[in-house]
């Protein structure tokens, strides 16, 4: 059976003697269900065990809507009729896509309100002014929107979806944004630090938006006008992002190693927090062994070593096999970073918080060149 075609595309046809769309796909729920009368419809909605059926019209509102976001983002049936939406889908799909869509959105708000104060025009850093990190990230995304788009070819769009949602949670969340926190909340506003933390999110930010588009169009739809006011009527128009500048080959074994030795910090810390000796991994002081090879690796990262680890104090130490040793801090607490450090009280104007801060504030700034 041929598909059926709207009065629309018949009149683009006539006039161009050939289809506005290189393919067609087809539902094969939908297009079953279209092909039954009102009764049959009825019976075959209620007599599909483990089904949730969702209708409504024009008064479903952001009922529907909400439940459409879900249902596209699991890949599931919908049908449209005159009318009416109807949704088909497992409860225990429904329930299991809830998490996945709230990692995605979460992500996503995080990087709006970190560029919220951020103006690209004015803002922005030079790819080779920007820190190191922010070089592995800008990489990073460039490498998954090359997997997207050969996804997207093929019309593969589940895979997509969780692929994403480990990019949120592993690449960025766990790993990325948790060590950018620092940077973006305690070091000032105008530094060259924070700009380049806030040049990554938006830039990461811009391509998220056109990956999450043909899946997750309404939240697409609704940041993009938060994100990008004005610049176009919708993301529907924009094309996807020209990463060919951020490739960077060298960083991606260097970060690799150092998501490892991470790996293996949080967890020498979790065994002491375990006991009660510490609470935060701020409130652990670190001490990293390692061969000759690794350590030369690490000592790149110079004093950002401890903003990697999100630990106050950490050191290396030259051995034969990588291990770590966590100490309890015996310093004080900076009320404002969190930090504990040996300069918290210095200065007299300032008794609750740390030199670092101080300086953040009122001073120079300190100075980041990895992280």
């Amino acid at each position: 059976m041929l598909p059926a075609v709207r009065a629309d595309e018949e009149s683009e046809i006539a006039i161009a003697s050939a289809a506005q769309f290189r393919q067609m796909i087809e539902n094969d729920v939908a297009r079953y269900l279209t092909h039954l009368d009102e009764e049959q419809r009825y019976l075959a909605e209620v007599n599909v065990r483990g089904l949730l059926v969702v209708k409504g019209g024009a008064g479903t509102g952001k009922t529907a809507v909400a439940v459409h976001r879900l249902l596209n983002l699991a890949n599931q049936p919908v049908l449209f009729g005159p009318g009416r939406v109807l949704y088909l889908c497992y409860n225990s799909v429904l329930a299991r896509v809830v998490d996945a869509y709230r990692r995605i959105r979460n992500t996503l708000r995080f990087m709006l309100a970190n560029t919220s104060d951020f103006d690209v025009s004015k803002d922005a850093v030079p790819l080779s002014e920007m820190l190191e990190i922010d070089r592995y990230a800008l990489a990073r995304a460039g490498q998954f929107q090359a997997e997207v788009l050969a996804h997207f070819e093929v019309y593969e769009f589940h895979p997509v979806v969780a692929k994403l949602q480990v990019y949120c949670s592993e690449d960025l969340g766990a790993f990325y944004l948790d060590i950018l926190k620092d940077r973006l909340y305690t070091t000032a506003p105008k530094s060259l630090a924070r700009r380049s933390a806030q040049t990554a999110l938006w830039h990461i930010s811009n391509a998220m938006l056109r990956w999450m588009a043909p899946f997750l169009s309404f939240t697409a739809e609704e940041a993009w006008k938060v994100f990008a006011p004005g610049q176009s009527v919708s993301i529907f128009t924009e094309t996807y992002s020209d990463v060919g500048g951020w490739e960077n080959v060298q960083l991606f074994d260097k970060w690799a190693f150092v998501h490892q030795v991470r790996d293996l910090v949080n967890k020498e810390i979790e065994a002491v927090r375990t006991e009660g000796k510490v609470g935060s991994s701020l409130q652990a002081d670190i001490e990293i062994t390692a061969n000759a090879a690794d350590f030369a690796l690490l000592a790149t990262l110079g004093d950002d070593l401890k903003f990697v680890t999100i630990t106050s104090k950490a050191k290396l130490v030259n051995g034969d096999e990588l291990k770590v040793k966590v100490t309890p801090s015996t310093s004080k607490k900076c009320d404002r970073c969190w930090h504990w450090r040996d300069d918290v009280g210095q200065d007299p104007a300032h008794p609750t918080i740390c030199g670092r801060c101080v300086s953040n504030l009122f001073g120079a700034g300190e100075t980041r060149k990895v992280a």
